[in-house]
């Protein structure tokens, strides 16, 4: 399986509110949500930067370390406001 992650250029920083898993819609694949998150989060802690680089397709170690943030850590904003 692959997951495409949006490119950050366009994206506004922050938010406003805690991420909540199980605000989202389709509670049903909750379970699923929370187990990809988890796996997500594993990989950004036991990755090395080429790893790290070549995922998000990035090259400059300061901008790689912006996107290392575990999901679920720091604020939230729903998708139309943020793209």
């Amino acid at each position: 399986m692959k997951i495409l992650l949006a490119p950050s250029e366009s994206k506004k920083r922050g938010g406003t509110e805690p991420f909540v898993l199980e605000s989202l819609l389709f509670d049903t694949i909750t379970p699923y949500r929370s187990d990809l998150i988890a796996l997500y989060n594993a990989i950004l802690q036991k990755a090395e930067m080429r790893e790290l680089s070549k995922m998000f397709g990035l090259k400059k170690e300061s901008d790689i370390l912006l996107h290392r943030k575990m999901i679920g850590e720091g604020l939230a904003m729903k998708a139309i406001e943020r793209y």
